[in-house]
């Protein structure tokens, strides 16, 4: 995304040296002209780009919690035979999801025992 921001930097820069050059100075400004009624036809109609953007969102955040819930071998099940092939030996792949719980499971229960009772306290503890 950042590269055609980038390109789109350097045709503007083009355009806004083209309007000091007197031979281009007309086609920049037709062109400047053009980019301005393009951008008031899109404005006229933001309803419609609007719920373009929030169908591209949508879509783009279900892939990826689609990717987070599924197995990787289900999302590439080329890597199995790849791995086999370079001679690694076959590790079980779980869903994002399900190591996510497991680590947070974990450091649940290490904050539990941190902060459980011990010594003259645990006596007052219900």
């Amino acid at each position: 995304m950042n590269q055609y921001l980038v390109y789109f930097a350097i045709g503007i820069g083009l355009l806004l040296v083209a309007l000091v050059v007197p031979g281009l100075k007309v086609l920049a400004e037709a062109i400047l002209k053009l980019l301005l009624e393009f951008f008031v036809e899109i404005f006229k109609r933001k309803g419609m780009f609007i719920v373009w953007l929030i169908k591209t969102l949508a879509g783009d955040h279900m892939r990826v919690i689609q990717h987070a819930m599924q197995d990787r071998d289900t999302l590439d099940p080329t890597e199995k035979i790849r791995m086999e092939a370079e001679g690694y030996e076959e590790e079980p792949h779980e869903p994002l999801s399900k190591r996510l719980t497991k680590h947070c499971n974990a450091l649940l229960d290490d904050v539990k025992r941190q902060f459980k009772p011990s010594g003259k306290n645990a006596a007052k503890a219900p």
